[in-house]
């Protein structure tokens, strides 16, 4: 997006089932409190209706920290509390659609897995997108017996890429360090802070590796 900086180096990804439904929102705050660049709400199992409470009470939260707040998969829940950016899964809304349904201000994102999968996309679908988000990199227990992409092949997309990309899936402070060296704009953080019990500390933590 022209005339804007992108978000970086560290979203934390929500998961409530992680984290325990009855704490989900202290764990937030706690996740908030470190400090992340950005927060995507990711909760794909809820109602439109579910989705939009949870979502008006999450922007609240990353109002106080002046964190940017994204929703995952829903455009008219992003606009409807007016969150910063909406982030798409391969198969839903196509781009060029929900670009035209978004604020210009609001970033648009899309996950993939190989490069070939941002090839098959039209060009006004392309034209659409602010970045990636390039998937699983290491092997993680939320896609569990799926194997990494690796660095070698985020090396490689992020060559081709104009988009910046954000990286996903097993991100430690080590691995997650050596995928922004690698050309990661980004990169999100779902298990090591929803199942933590200290998420303050951690997302500190992760951020000082990230910033070093």
């Amino acid at each position: 997006m022209k005339g804007r900086t992108f978000p970086g180096p560290l979203w934390v990804v929500t998961n409530r089932h992680l984290a325990g439904e009855a704490s989900f929102l202290q764990v937030l705050e706690s996740a908030l409190q470190g400090k992340p660049d950005v927060l995507v709400l990711r909760e794909k199992d809820l109602s439109p209706r579910h989705l939009f409470e949870l979502a008006s009470q999450v922007k609240a939260l990353t109002a106080k920290t002046g964190t940017a707040f994204f929703v995952n998969g829903s455009v008219e829940v992003a606009l409807a509390v007016e969150a910063d950016g909406v982030h798409l899964g391969m198969g839903a809304l196509a781009p060029s659609v929900a670009r035209r349904l978004l604020r210009p201000q609001q970033w648009l994102g899309l996950s993939v897995h190989s490069w070939n999968e941002v090839a098959a996309l039209s060009k006004q679908d392309q034209a659409a997108l602010d970045y990636l988000m390039l998937g699983n990199l290491f092997e993680t227990d939320c896609k569990a017996g799926k194997k990494g992409l690796g660095l070698e092949l985020l090396r490689d997309f992020t060559t081709l890429s104009p988009w910046p990309v954000v990286a996903i899936g097993g991100i430690s402070a080590e691995n997650g360090t050596m995928a922004l060296r690698q050309g990661a704009a980004s990169v999100a953080v779902m298990s090591a802070v929803m199942a933590s019990p200290e998420p303050a500390r951690t997302v500190q933590q992760l951020r000082k590796a990230f910033s070093s």
